[in-house]
């Protein structure tokens, strides 16, 4: 079967086959790790499903003063190695303002490595 435009651009864009695995975090009051590091992620999106308020950081300090608010009720956050440069690599951590708050993840990473041309 014949790749899509949409893979055969990404592939030489980013030098690989990518997917891209999502997935739905319940987060509470306390920090919790919604992404792990991944040297292979070119962009990740993050998604409140929640009333509350979300906040997000590389660290897991993450805190209403140390994060990034992902809103409420469709809220969210998109960072990609293009524009946001290491980022979207990183471990992120998250903090809602209540419990049993969802956050939906969408990681999209290179998971194979195309063989360098003339080879």
């Amino acid at each position: 079967m014949a790749r899509s435009a949409v893979a055969e651009y990404l592939a030489r864009l980013f030098g690989g086959d990518i997917e891209s695995p999502d997935a739905t975090v319940s987060v509470g009051t306390s920090a919790v790790e919604v992404a792990g590091g991944d040297g292979e992620r070119v962009q990740l999106t993050f998604v409140n499903l929640s009333a509350n308020n979300i906040y997000i950081a590389p660290t897991p300090s993450v805190s209403s003063s140390r994060g990034i608010l992902v809103g409420p009720n469709g809220g969210s956050v998109t960072m990609s190695v293009v524009e946001d440069g290491i980022l979207p690599s990183l471990q992120w951590y998250a903090l809602a303002s209540a419990a049993a708050s969802s956050l939906y993840v969408i990681r999209v990473r290179r998971y194979t490595i195309a063989a360098p041309q003339g080879s």
